[in-house]
C-alpha cells in the first residue's frame, strides 16, 4: 500500500523549500504498537432521521459494509502510527469519523510498507447520506441493502471496487464520485436506486457496471480524461449512451446497436438509462451481459 499522502506532504514541503531556498530538516517517522480503536456510532433518536456520515481517511485500507445490527456505524481501525488514530464527532444527526493529520516538524521520512492503517466499518440500516473522502487508498466497499439518501466518494490515486450487491431501500437522489488517476469498478449500479450519477475521473481504469434492478429513469453524466472506460448494461435494460470527444475510440460487444460514431442504444423494456459521456481520449467500452 503506497503512502500517498505522506508523499504529497513531501513534495509541498520540497517545493516550499525550493522556492524559499531554505533547508528543511528530514524527521523519522517511528511506527510503534498496533493498536485498535472500536467504532460504535449509535442510532439518531428519531430512525426515521437522516443521518450524514462523514468517512474521511487518507491512505489505508479501507473495508465497507453492511452489518451494523445496533446503531448506525460499527467496527475498528487498526494502526500502528499514533497520529493516525481516528477521531469520532457526532453534532445532531451530522456524524464524522476522521483519520488524524500526521503532525512533524520537517520532511517525513518513512517506509510505507511498515505503515499499517485499516479500517474495517459497517452501516446500519437507518437513512444516511454517506460521505467517503480519502487519498490513495484499497477501497472494498459492498453497499447492498443500506437505505443510503445521497452518495458522495472522492479519492486520489485509488484502487476501489464499490457494490451494491442488493437494492438500496431508499430512493438515493444523487449518486456522485470524484477520482484521480485511479482504478475503479462500480458493480451492480442499478441496485443503488438513484436519480443522477456524477462521475469524474482523470486517467485510468474505470467499469461501471450496471446491473441490477432499475427501478425508475436514471441520468448518468461522465467526464474522464486519458482512460479506459468500461460500461456494461444488462441485456434488455433499455440504454442510450452518447458519447464526446474527439480522440476517443469506441468499442460494442453484445447488444449494442451504433446509431452513429457518437450514439449508442440498447433495446429494452421499463425505466430507461441515459448515459452521456465525455472523454478527451481514451477509449470507450461498451458491454452487454
Amino acid at each position: 500500500m503506497k503512502h500517498v499522502m505522506v508523499l504529497l506532504v513531501l513534495s509541498a514541503v520540497l517545493i516550499a523549500s525550493m522556492a524559499c531556498s531554505v533547508s528543511i530538516p528530514s524527521v523519522d517517522i517511528m511506527t510503534g504498537p498496533e493498536t485498535e480503536t472500536d467504532i460504535e456510532v449509535p442510532r439518531l433518536s428519531d430512525p426515521a432521521q437522516e443521518a450524514f456520515v462523514t468517512l474521511s481517511s487518507g491512505a489505508n485500507e479501507l473495508r465497507l459494509s453492511p452489518g451494523a445490527t445496533e446503531g448506525l456505524v460499527s467496527g475498528t481501525v487498526r494502526t500502528n502510527v499514533k497520529d493516525f488514530e481516528p477521531t469520532v464527532k457526532i453534532d445532531g444527526s451530522d456524524i464524522r469519523i476522521e483519520q488524524g493529520d500526521l503532525n512533524v516538524d520537517g520532511i517525513p521520512n518513512i517506509s510505507a510498507d511498515d505503515v499499517i492503517n485499516k479500517w474495517d466499518l459497517q452501516l446500519g440500516s437507518d437513512p444516511i447520506r454517506l460521505r467517503v473522502t480519502g487519498g490513495a487508498y484499497e477501497g472494498d466497499m459492498d453497499l447492498g441493502g443500506l437505505a443510503l439518501t445521497d452518495l458522495y466518494i472522492s479519492d486520489g490515486a485509488a484502487s476501489v471496487k464499490v457494490d451494491f450487491s442488493a437494492p438500496n431501500t431508499v430512493e438515493m437522489s444523487s449518486l456522485r464520485y470524484e477520482t484521480g488517476a485511479s482504478t475503479v469498478e462500480m458493480m451492480n449500479l442499478a441496485n443503488a436506486n438513484f436519480t443522477s450519477m456524477i462521475f469524474r475521473s482523470g486517467a485510468g481504469t474505470y467499469t461501471l457496471d450496471f446491473g441490477g434492478a432499475l427501478r425508475r429513469d436514471a441520468q448518468v453524466d461522465i467526464e474522464s480524461g486519458l482512460s479506459t472506460l468500461k460500461i456494461v448494461v444488462p441485456e434488455g435494460t433499455a440504454a442510450e449512451v452518447e458519447i464526446s470527444g474527439s480522440m476517443s475510440s469506441v468499442e460494442t460487444h453484445g447488444a449494442w446497436v451504433s446509431q452513429d460514431s457518437t450514439r449508442y442504444h440498447v433495446e429494452g423494456q421499463g425505466p430507461r438509462l441515459l448515459i452521456d459521456v465525455s472523454m478527451g481520449a481514451g477509449t470507450v467500452i461498451l458491454e452487454t451481459r
